[in-house]
């Protein structure tokens, strides 16, 4: 099959704006840009976009409360506790990550065979809300909240939180963000002098943890992913 033709067969875009991606060296098959549109990928070839995979398969959706001390990878050289070893017999479909979670953090993490809307649900353009739970050292102050609402100065730029409520116990706060950049929420509490102990996401997207144990997962249902799709849809580009 014809490169630009196996973009639009995979749902990536259509064969005029395949044709485009190839062009602009935006693909790559077995780790090299190729730009010829009419370049024939063989049955055993890897094709990526942007470092995404892309497949014709069919598309597989899984929830994963990731546990503590677990790689968000598919595999590990060192051998280390990773995802893969959690879903490597969920389906005979090759699952990756939707972004990341630190090995310490716990929590929602969406895996799929979907590039197309991997990339979608990870350009910040889309804005994809993202509601954690953090355990600190020491008693937050609501002048911390305010701050974190107003936004921060981080290294890799500004990030603010949408949202920022304190549990009962004043070490205890719930945050909701767009942001994706890596450790985002531990780096904003240390940017105020907090030390995160604790870390679980409790939401990605539209969809929650609630109800799966901690290392468990579930396949995600037809309509679980068309509301994905219409939360991309709704939040515009």
């Amino acid at each position: 099959m014809y490169l630009a033709k196996y973009l639009a067969h995979a749902g990536i875009c259509s064969r005029r704006k395949a044709v485009e991606l190839v062009k602009s060296g935006q693909i790559q098959v077995n780790g090299v840009a190729v730009k010829n549109p009419a370049h024939l990928v063989l049955p055993d070839d890897q094709v990526f976009y942007d470092g995404i995979p892309v497949n014709t398969e069919t598309k597989s959706y899984v929830l994963l409360n990731k546990p503590k001390n677990c790689i968000t990878t598919v595999s590990d050289e060192q051998e280390r506790f990773c995802v893969g070893d959690i879903i490597k017999d969920i389906t005979k479909h090759r699952l990756y990550p939707v972004g990341r979670l630190d090995r310490y953090t716990t929590g929602a993490l969406l895996l799929t065979n979907d590039g197309q809307l991997t990339q979608q649900l990870l350009h910040p353009s889309y804005k994809i809300t993202k509601v954690y739970v953090a355990i600190l050292n020491k008693v937050f102050k609501l002048q911390s909240a305010k701050r974190m609402i107003a936004g921060l100065d981080l290294e890799d730029g500004l990030v603010h939180a949408d949202a920022v409520e304190m549990g009962p116990d004043g070490k205890t706060v719930y945050i909701t963000l767009h942001s994706g950049k890596n450790r985002v929420v531990r780096r904003m509490f240390l940017k105020l002098g907090y030390l995160v102990e604790k870390l679980n996401r409790m939401q990605f997207a539209s969809l929650k943890v609630k109800g799966i144990s901690r290392g468990a997962w579930r396949e995600l249902d037809e309509l679980e992913v068309a509301e994905l799709r219409n939360e991309i849809l709704g939040s515009g580009s």
